[in-house]
């Protein structure tokens, strides 16, 4: 019995490896300081960060109603896009993604109304810069998106 346990382990743990291994090479991460605006099968790296800078402020909510002042510095998420040259006019809403795959939708009218979904310039533990996403005037800050690496266009 004990050795059919095993032996079932580890044949699991090896079909573990390799789902991982397609996995972690199938993923579309931009090399650090930069972001991957993909659009069907394009694929374009901006620096976010790399132009001119505007004021991120606003407040946050999170899920027990509590407020957060947000006082930094970065980009729209609609010059991101524009930055990429993938957006146009007729994508409906883009996807942030993070590096670990937690992700959010906003449609392109909360994309185009001013002052409300930035990418933040943030600065990591390890001095390495980050983007993070903010979405002002939600109830609720499950669309704040850290460690940001994608931004998908969406035509749905």
């Amino acid at each position: 019995m004990k050795k059919n346990s095993i032996i079932i382990v580890i044949v699991l743990l090896f079909i573990t490896c390799i789902a991982s291994i397609f996995y972690l090479r199938s993923r579309n991460d931009a090399p650090e300081g930069n972001l991957a605006v993909v659009s069907g099968d394009k694929t374009v790296l901006i620096d976010p960060f790399g132009s001119s800078l505007v004021p991120v402020k606003g407040v946050t909510i999170n899920a027990k109603g509590q407020e957060k002042d947000v006082d930094e510095t970065g980009i729209s998420l609609k010059d991101a896009v524009l930055k990429s040259g993938l957006g146009g006019s007729e994508f409906t809403k883009v996807r942030v993604v993070s590096s670990d795959e937690y992700a959010a939708e906003i449609s392109s009218d909360e994309i185009n109304e001013e002052g409300r979904a930035y990418l933040a310039k943030q600065q990591e533990d390890d001095g390495s810069i980050s983007a993070r996403l903010y979405v002002f005037g939600d109830s609720d800050s499950k669309r704040q998106v850290k460690n940001v690496v994608r931004i998908e266009i969406l035509n749905e």
